[in-house]
């Protein structure tokens, strides 16, 4: 298939029977911002919430909401917050035929969600898709060594997650399915299917497999080489376990997060 371009300055390339996927954002383009202004308010609220037209969930409130709940925050949550952000716009144009069903805020409170990262709906196969993103710099290592690495870190805390049927990361899904679908048939499958993966003293849970993203997003000079080929072992290891009905690997790369948080903040007028 080769290099492909999603929008300007941002290519995708797919590896290993589409079950690995490297998209390299060389520069914040205006295509680029434009669809985060396009898409913000449901990213962050909900297409839900926004389809009631009301005044908290407009463009300009939710960029301002965006950059109050960053400013102040260390680096690290800095990195990981324009990572979830980036993972939801770029996840979408990879994987065409899915929709959101979470948002990217906190529902209760102004601090970082608890919970799965991001949750996804494949429209045709009636599939639920649980994303763990996993965010952070090189330093003096190479790119390669980052990504697995994040990659290892992803999986570890997904499998975790997912394990736990009496955890509040379900009820957690649930609210925010509530605020993302918009279509009534649809947002009461998803909900349907997360509910499957609970249990209670009394009775087990009737899902034992998964449908996973392990989305890393390294922020490092794009100069340095790196293929989705460095990524085939730990795609050979998911393919033979049965904990994971099916998966996807996803490397995003970009030189810097702070492009995109200067946008943010012009948007905003901050």
């Amino acid at each position: 298939m080769g290099v492909v371009q999603i929008f300007d300055q941002v290519t995708v390339e797919r590896f290993d029977a589409e079950k690995i996927v490297v998209l390299q954002v060389e520069d914040l383009s205006d295509e680029l911002k434009l669809e985060i202004k396009r898409c913000l308010s449901d990213i962050c609220h909900g297409a839900q919430n926004v389809s009631d037209g009301l005044k908290v969930f407009s463009y300009k409130n939710t960029v301002k909401e965006f950059v109050h709940r960053i400013n102040g925050k260390p680096e690290k949550h800095k990195k990981g917050y324009i990572g979830e952000l980036l993972t939801h716009i770029l996840l979408l144009k990879v994987m065409d035929q899915c929709k959101r069903s979470s948002v990217l805020f906190n529902l209760e409170e102004r601090s970082f969600k608890k919970g799965f990262d991001l949750v996804l709906f494949n429209k045709n196969k009636k599939e639920v898709w649980y994303v763990e993103v996993k965010s952070g710099s090189s330093g003096d290592g190479s790119v390669s060594q980052k990504v697995k690495s994040l990659i290892n870190s992803a999986e570890k805390d997904i499998r975790e997650k997912l394990s736990d049927s009496k955890s509040n990361a379900w009820l957690n899904a649930i609210n925010h399915a509530n605020v993302s679908i918009d279509e009534v048939d649809i947002r009461k499958e998803v909900k349907k299917i997360i509910s499957e993966c609970t249990s209670d003293d009394d009775e087990g849970i009737e899902t034992e497999s998964f449908n996973v993203v392990l989305s890393s997003v390294a922020y490092k000079n794009l100069l340095e080489k790196f293929s989705g080929q460095d990524l085939f072992e730990k795609s050979v290891n998911l393919s033979s376990d049965v904990f994971f009905a099916d998966f996807l690997i996803v490397s995003i790369r970009k030189e810097t997060y702070e492009k995109v948080i200067s946008f943010l903040e012009s948007e905003g007028g901050v």
